[in-house]
């Protein structure tokens, strides 16, 4: 009776895809209405965009479109003069005593696939204050980071390109908007538009019909709800009280996500969307393009 009560606030259970294993669901897509969780569920993938978008760059790659090797810049020429901070903090207030230095080697698709090209992200924090940098200028691929504008990704890239490195190229690894570069990358070695790219090279060959950068109306309804941890909402994890109590409240309703988004990005900031089916998929497709 607990592990059957344990098993209901689970979400979803994907074994590893072999032969000889299936995949199942268990628990809810959405707690407050009740609606179960089931196979062809539509999920927020957000970062793991980030390998639906490094397997677009391995594809061109491997049409020798470029090397691993090359800089940049040779593709995106707003990369080739950027600038690494050396010393000091940048703050807001004005105060700022961050130092910077030039490039000692170019950033190369190579840094920008390993995440150590020097970049960040706003949301994070580091030594020198650049995530702070970023959020003051509005350098991010998401809604929420570039209130009120409509950038295009080149304008974004080229954006992000004004702000100082953390590191140069190659010293640090540090989680970052690379991949969304990279998704600019693409567009510019392909000429497609990178949503394009990406449904009709590998959702549509693939059969990921439901895995799309936007949930539309007609199924909307299959659209599972995102939940976030809340110190202000809390329930038992079980109806006996046998866990400690967790709180979670609703991310969002959803509806930032119903329209084809005018900053679709590589690294998977403002959400992909794909079913737990395609999710199989997805892992079993990646299995096989980098075993």
């Amino acid at each position: 009776e607990r592990e059957r009560e344990r098993r209901e606030f689970k979400i979803a259970i994907f074994p590893w895809p072999t032969q000889d294993t299936k995949t199942f669901v268990a628990g809810l897509r959405n707690r407050e209405s009740q609606q179960p969780m089931q196979l062809d569920t539509i999920c927020r993938l957000y970062s793991m965009t980030k390998a639906i978008t490094s397997v677009a760059v391995l594809m061109l790659y491997e049409e020798a479109r470029f090397d691993l090797r090359d800089p940049v810049h040779k593709f995106i020429p707003c990369f080739e003069k950027l600038q690494v901070a050396k010393s000091g903090v940048y703050t807001s207030a004005g105060e700022s005593t961050l130092e910077l230095e030039p490039l000692q080697t170019p950033v190369t698709i190579h840094h920008l696939l390993t995440h150590t090209a020097g970049l960040t992200y706003g949301f994070l924090a580091d030594r020198y204050g650049i995530s702070q940098m970023y959020r003051d200028n509005k350098v991010g691929f998401t809604r929420l980071e570039c209130p009120g504008q409509n950038p295009t990704l080149a304008e974004m890239v080229e954006r992000t390109a004004t702000m100082p490195l953390l590191a140069q190229p190659g010293a640090e690894w540090h989680y970052s908007v690379a991949t969304d570069v990279l998704g600019y990358l693409v567009e510019v070695v392909s000429g497609q538009n990178f949503k394009d790219f990406v449904r009709s090279r590998i959702l549509q060959p693939l059969g990921m019909t439901d895995t799309d950068f936007f949930v539309p109306p007609e199924k909307r309804d299959r659209f599972a709800a995102c939940y976030v941890h809340s110190a202000a909402k809390s329930f038992d994890m079980t109806s006996r009280g046998h866990a400690a109590q967790v709180g979670f409240s609703l991310a969002d309703d959803g509806s930032d996500f119903f329209e084809d988004p005018l900053l679709p990005s590589g690294g998977g900031d403002d959400a992909h969307f794909n079913t737990l089916t395609h999710t199989h998929k997805h892992t079993s497709s990646l299995s096989l393009s980098l075993s």
